[in-house]
């Protein structure tokens, strides 16, 4: 353990080398479909192990200089390199590169940290004062991961197991003397203790969003006749012009369901809670009130054009015949397709199609209705919705789109 931090010879080609190794698993964890809301993708969203890398390249350096610059080499290198590998492979395709912001801004804090953190090399007390904020970013982060692990056992216990061996395995393999671990140790207690007790509310962070309701019709007053979940959860309806929007309110980690009724006793369950990988809200409808006999066909009306659009007669369909009708907004992706993710969730029997025809409807995940306008191969997996016939080329921008019944005598 002592060579970790000072025996090991870290040349710049062996710092690349680590570097394209970290980036590559990196992206693994993160494609992997077994691995989602588990330890081994946390990697790829968190940054308990990178902390734990920058230390080791820190503890292998030469000087401050060689510190600084190998930690922004090593940073600049392995992170871009997680979302090249995803790119083919994901949805978002280049778009992906939207979240390495973030990770940039780290990389160039790493020449700053990388210089001063050299220090920790001397080993005494100036080494303590450095290392304190990391380690107690790694108490946060440990909590918040044990926490979900409660939560969801056992969902994250290793990330949390790992935050607190971090600063274990540093803090010994580190300094020789024992009054500085006792020190070390000591402080990080302290400050955890400290956290909770100035109510700083480390085990649950909270969230709080607007969404709008665009996905039912509402008949007159609307109100919220059930929830559930812990104290931390609420649920406000807004009044808009057009309709409703709902302001959810939870912590991370917590699950709430609701049912909106209104004054014809239509009624609407869902459920919403924080998903930690994509850093948002999810709220999902889990059952609909609204029970209509399967129709062949819909119109779809697109920036003013209506088409008419021919379903698959599954249970997909039938669900978004539900919640019609409804106009939102869909996005553009890939120069192909047009999306929305609605706040109902669908379900699912998805299947690799390998060809999209220009005009399919296809359910992504359980929630994201999308229109195809041109023809390609894909590798991705849909549930299939339905096809507009004779679509037109709907262009590279955002659309609005409303889905509804056909008048009776059409």
């Amino acid at each position: 353990m002592k060579k970790l931090f000072g025996g090991l010879k870290l040349t710049w080609p062996k710092l690349i080398i680590f570097a394209i190794i970290a980036g590559a698993y990196t992206a693994l964890m993160a494609l992997l479909p077994f691995t989602k809301d588990t330890s081994f993708r946390d990697i790829a969203i968190s940054f308990e192990w990178w902390i734990f890398f920058g230390i080791i390249i820190i503890a292998n350096s030469k000087s401050p200089l060689d510190s600084a610059l190998k930690c922004f080499v090593f940073f600049l290198i392995s992170q871009p390199l997680v979302y090249l590998i995803q790119v083919p492979f994901s949805e978002m395709g280049w778009k992906l590169f939207g979240y390495y912001y973030y990770w940039f801004l780290w990389t160039l804090a790493c020449l700053p940290m990388g210089f001063f953190g050299y220090y920790i090399k001397k080993k005494n007390l100036l080494s303590v004062i450095i290392l304190l904020p990391m380690f107690l970013a790694l108490i946060l982060m440990g909590i918040g991961y044990i926490n979900s692990a409660i939560e969801s056992f056992p969902h994250h216990l290793l990330s949390g197991i790992a935050c607190f061996g971090i600063i274990l395995v540093v803090t010994f393999g580190l300094f020789d003397k024992l009054k500085y671990k006792i020190i070390t140790l000591s402080l990080c207690l302290i400050g955890a203790v400290g956290m909770v007790l100035l109510g700083m509310d480390i085990l649950k962070t909270k969230f709080e969003t607007v969404r709008t309701l665009s996905d039912i019709t509402i008949v007159g007053d609307v109100n919220v006749s059930y929830f559930s979940g812990d104290k931390d959860g609420k649920v406000e309806l807004i009044k808009t012009e057009e309709g409703y929007n709902i302001k959810l309110i939870g912590h991370q980690g917590g699950k709430y369901k609701f049912t909106i009724t209104d004054e014809k006793d239509n009624s609407y369950e869902y459920e919403y809670y924080f998903d930690k990988e994509n850093n948002t809200v999810i709220l999902n409808m889990t059952k609909p009130n609204k029970k209509v006999e399967f129709v062949p066909n819909i119109d779809i009306t697109i920036n003013g054009k209506t088409y008419k659009a021919t379903l698959e007669d599954n249970e997909t369909s039938r669900r978004l015949i539900e919640l019609l009708p409804f106009e939102v907004t869909m996005e553009e992706l890939n120069g192909n397709e047009k999306y929305i993710y609605l706040a109902s969730s669908f379900p699912v029997n998805a299947t690799k199609p390998k060809h999209i025809e220009k005009g399919d409807i296809m359910l992504f995940d359980n929630s994201c209705i999308v229109i195809f306008y041109k023809s390609f191969n894909t590798d991705f997996e849909y549930t299939r919705i339905g096809h507009i016939d004779n679509l037109d080329n709907l262009g590279k921008e955002d659309i609005i789109a409303k889905f509804e019944i056909p008048n009776v005598e059409e």
